[in-house]
């Protein structure tokens, strides 16, 4: 079956869309959680994301049909004064998947952050995704340990602590 990964763009918002809401059904969670509800929040968001030269979406197909994506970010970087490439979103449909699809897309994502001149290029995934921590080490790339912290900052969320909020003069 022959496979084309290419830049996505605006023409492409309706599909990044449904793959990314494919994505958000299988984790059991929602887009734009805490967020007002109204109109067509998702292709608002992700219009306004396609063209931002900070964003790349890269869009997979197969005989012409959508079967994954690749949300990269790229932000400056003040250990290597360089810019990094973060993966943010990946995700190929059901039937497509273990075919090689997902590698494809990464090594689309990593020809791009070499293009864009990136010192690293960095994946992010919950500790509970064993099958995506098993495929990220099986093309190569390195398990870091860290910890990751997050304030909610969204309608609803705790935030930070009140000790944490300076009043303004």
């Amino acid at each position: 079956m022959k496979r084309r990964v290419h830049t996505a763009g605006p023409e492409d918002v309706a599909t990044l869309g449904r793959l990314l809401r494919l994505l958000a059904e299988e984790l059991g969670a929602t887009l734009g959680a805490g967020e007002p509800a109204g109109g067509d929040r998702l292709g608002a968001f992700l219009a306004a994301e396609v063209t931002s030269p900070e964003r790349c979406f890269l869009l997979a197909r197969e005989e012409g049909r959508p079967v994954g994506l690749c949300g990269l970010r790229f932000t400056p970087c003040l250990w290597t004064l360089r810019s990094a490439a973060e993966v943010q979103e990946l995700v190929v449909t059901a039937d497509r998947r273990r075919r090689g699809c997902a590698t494809a897309l990464l090594e689309a994502a990593a020809a791009e952050a070499a293009r864009r001149r990136c010192s690293h290029l960095w994946v992010l995934t919950e500790s509970w995704n064993t099958d995506a921590r098993a495929f990220y080490r099986r093309v190569g790339l390195k398990e870091k340990t860290s910890s990751y912290f997050e304030w909610a900052l969204s309608q609803g969320g705790a935030g930070p602590p009140p000790a944490l909020i300076c009043p303004c003069p």
